[in-house]
């Protein structure tokens, strides 16, 4: 098991890896990035979703990025590198070196490309065992037009300061509410409900990420004919919902069982949150290449 990284075709060990205090992924927060994971030890989920998203975040940032090819190309060939039993990547692509500290973009030479590859643990079988408090925070989500959620760009700092909230709260997990004050998301991944059998979750207008694990249960739930809908949800509906869970690349589908010290349901992993990590398991070989 090892972590290795990938800068501009070249790998380092976690030792001796570097990047310029000139860059400007560093100054600014000008980057966007990916995290994708593997299973069966090679196996990506849903690459050519995260690989359309990246391309749609470089476009909002007008960021001009090299060809899909060769991005796959460095990503699959340092977590063969890595070779660890499952792994968790992450793709970085920051604007680059900057000639002078300042906002124009202009100032950067060319794009930095890093790939980390790190050995990953895997959630729990038992969905039980997956179960996590959280707490509503303070902290609203970003703004959509202010710096656009669907930009998966370096600068989280609106999601550090929504955990730091959290943690203050007793919650280990953050759930953010937009600026109308509709529940919006988490700060790495989608809230879903379920209420009275039907499931739901705040659109992409609420102002949130396009999660490629949520588009894939919103797929899937469609297929099955289970009932679903996207709508703005409100902090008292969510408190109040028989079951919430969380859902990401690295959580697949993750029970909440308390929010604000507050008993979800009956406080227990509910029975459609199992049934949907059931559909998710047996139809998950149909997104991994």
């Amino acid at each position: 098991m090892s972590t290795i990284i990938n800068i501009n075709g070249k790998y380092y060990t976690k030792s001796n890896a570097k990047i310029s205090v000139f860059d400007r992924g560093f100054l600014f927060g000008d980057s966007i990035f990916e995290v994708v994971r593997t299973y069966r030890r090679d196996k990506i989920l849903a690459l050519d979703m995260h690989l359309d998203r990246l391309y749609k975040s470089a476009e909002f940032i007008s960021l001009k990025l090299k060809r899909k090819g060769y991005i796959e190309k460095i990503i699959r060939d340092t977590i063969k590198k890595g070779n660890n039993k499952e792994s968790y990547v992450r793709l970085i692509i920051t604007r680059g070196v900057s000639r002078e500290i300042g906002m124009d973009p202009h100032y950067a030479v060319c794009p930095n490309y890093i790939v980390i590859v790190k050995n990953y643990r895997p959630p729990p079988a038992n969905p039980h065992k997956r179960s996590v408090s959280a707490a509503i925070v303070s902290v609203k989500r970003n703004h959509k037009e202010a710096l656009n959620p669907l930009i998966k760009s370096g600068n989280y700092l609106n999601n550090v300061l929504a955990h730091i909230d959290a943690m203050k709260r007793g919650g280990t997990e953050a759930i953010m509410v937009n600026s109308e004050g509709y529940i919006a998301e988490g700060t790495t991944f989608n809230v879903f409900m379920v209420k009275n059998g039907v499931y739901y979750t705040p659109p992409v207008d609420a102002g949130i990420l396009d999660g490629i694990t949520r588009k894939i249960l919103l797929k899937l739930m469609k297929e099955s004919n289970i009932k679903f809908l996207e709508k703005m949800i409100t902090p008292s509906e969510l408190l109040n919902a028989d079951e919430v869970f969380f859902t990401s690349t690295l959580r697949e589908i993750q029970p909440v069982v308390k929010i604000n010290d507050r008993k979800i349901g009956n406080g227990v992993v509910g029975a459609y949150t199992v049934r949907l990590l059931e559909i998710f398991n047996k139809n998950l070989h149909r997104f991994l290449s």
